[in-house]
């Protein structure tokens, strides 16, 4: 006869579920308590079997079945419902995943946001850059807003067609709105991808920070040395030289990747 431990393999033996017993307590002492556990408080119901006892043993860390479910939960109901991390931890949703899958395992907050969350941005980066790379020309759209507790957000979309399939993706999130933090925001966002020759279109509302972003980048842009010329942006005394009269009259800006 043979036993099977989803942990070891295959075992053989003249009686298996003997054989798969003392395994268990040899090889993994956590198992076997939990199996006798079981045993002993399913003694007033009847026999226990060992199918029953595997049905309801939890999964392992590197369980297909684990990481997937967990992989479900930081996309989907973190990310995208944007829901709190702290929703794990809570004895509702403990019972909700314990009744849907008992064998599952919820991580910890701190397992979430110091781990996978860090893992899933790094992994989500890759395949952006390497989107980008696929792509042709790239148009660059701006988002400002300012939540209920006056925290100002910045996000820079990408938008970009690859075999006829249009596709948009973040590449910036940053903070403040003043037009000097904007123009470095740009100039990061560049940077990092790689894209100076591939932007060819920033679209923005007509507000005067955002005049004033491509007004300033207008006067590097003549500089021979991009990237010389963009490392500037941070002189303070550029952006309080800029004359109103000036700003106002940007409208339409063209040089290399900025139109």
């Amino acid at each position: 006869m043979h036993g099977f431990c989803i942990y070891w393999g295959l075992l053989t033996g003249h009686n298996a579920l003997i054989v798969l017993l003392r395994h268990l307590k040899r090889k993994n002492e956590a198992v076997f308590k939990s199996y006798t556990n079981y045993r002993d408080s399913a003694s007033t119901s009847g026999q226990p079997t060992m199918d029953g006892f595997m049905s309801s043993a939890k999964y392992k860390s590197n369980h297909p079945e684990q990481q997937r479910i967990t992989q479900l939960i930081l996309k989907n109901l973190i990310v995208k419902g944007s829901l709190p991390f702290g929703i794990v931890e809570t004895d509702w949703f403990r019972e909700f995943i314990d009744a849907v899958n008992s064998k599952y395992t919820l991580p910890s907050r701190s397992h979430l946001t110091t781990k996978l969350l860090p893992e899933l941005a790094q992994a989500t980066k890759l395949k952006v850059s390497a989107y980008i790379e696929k792509a042709d020309s790239i148009a660059l759209t701006f988002d400002i807003w300012t939540d209920r507790r006056m925290h100002s957000f910045l996000t820079i979309t990408g938008h970009s067609f690859v075999n006829f399939v249009s596709q948009s993706f973040l590449v910036a999130f940053c903070g403040s709105h003043s037009g000097q933090n904007i123009a470095e925001a740009v100039d990061r966002c560049l940077t990092k991808y790689d894209v100076h020759e591939k932007v060819q279109y920033f679209v923005t509302d007509n507000a005067s920070n955002m005049r004033k972003t491509f007004c300033v980048l207008e006067e590097f842009a003549k500089d021979v040395d991009m990237g010389m010329a963009l490392a500037g942006l941070g002189d303070d005394n550029l952006w309080n030289d800029l004359e109103l009269t000036n700003v106002e009259d940007v409208s339409l800006i063209y040089f290399i990747c900025f139109i």
